[in-house]
């Protein structure tokens, strides 16, 4: 089986720093400004991040899907669910120093609000909210729309925390017996996109990510599809 990926996988991210605009900071960002990322430990160890019970039906769904994303992009330790931190009740704060003596940089809590969810990111250096952001989750739970949004809230999480967006909103295209295939980032939504009378090879996204194209071999010779 080949396989060809949207968007290049990066390495890991060894220490996250306080990053300000200096001479010759535009050769580095698109903008000048100040970047922030979570400040922690010495050792270059990835800063560890932990994902708080999410109540609702698809809470326990989603929070596997967001600690699975951060674990792929390999740029943050995801603690384990079993993690000793008390869950903070509706509205209340985090226990920070609890949080600090379990090694944990940054906690992460998501709330199911009406149609969509509530995406916080706590500092737990700085004993604070850092960032905010309501996503919108668009059809039934566990559908391809749904997961497909909240890998895009994952991508946003791995930017608050290490300053360069995630991959899990990517998909892969690959050849298995002979056709082409579509599928998220994690292994789902596995799709066919050539059809099974042709034996097609190569697939390449578009840089657009909106097309793929690929060869195909048929009776009269090759062919070129999009």
């Amino acid at each position: 089986m080949s396989i060809l990926t949207r968007a290049p996988l990066q390495g890991i991210v060894a220490r996250l720093l306080l990053l300000c605009t200096v001479a010759g900071a535009s050769a580095l960002f698109a903008q000048p400004g100040v970047r922030l990322g979570l400040i922690y430990g010495e050792g270059g160890r990835r800063p560890g991040i932990y994902v708080l019970p999410i109540a609702g039906a698809a809470g326990d769904s989603l929070r596997t899907i967001i600690m699975r994303d951060l674990d792929f992009g390999d740029r943050v330790t995801v603690l384990s669910r079993n993690t000793a931190l008390p869950t903070p009740r509706t509205g209340g704060l985090v226990d920070y120093a609890a949080a600090a003596r379990l090694g944990i940089n940054g906690v992460v809590e998501i709330s199911l609000v009406t149609a969509g969810a509530t995406v916080v990111l706590h500092d737990v250096g700085a004993k604070q909210v850092s960032q905010r952001r309501t996503i919108a989750l668009p059809g039934a739970p566990n559908t391809a729309a749904w997961r497909m949004a909240l890998h895009g809230a994952s991508d946003q999480l791995e930017e608050w925390i290490s300053g360069a967006r995630g991959i899990a909103a990517s998909r892969i295209a690959f050849v298995s017996g002979g056709r082409i295939w579509l599928v998220d980032s994690d292994g789902a939504n596995a799709a066919p996109l050539s059809p099974a009378s042709t034996r097609a090879l190569s697939p390449a996204f578009h840089p657009s990510g909106q097309s793929v194209v690929y060869t195909a071999l048929e009776p009269a010779g090759s062919a070129i599809y999009v």
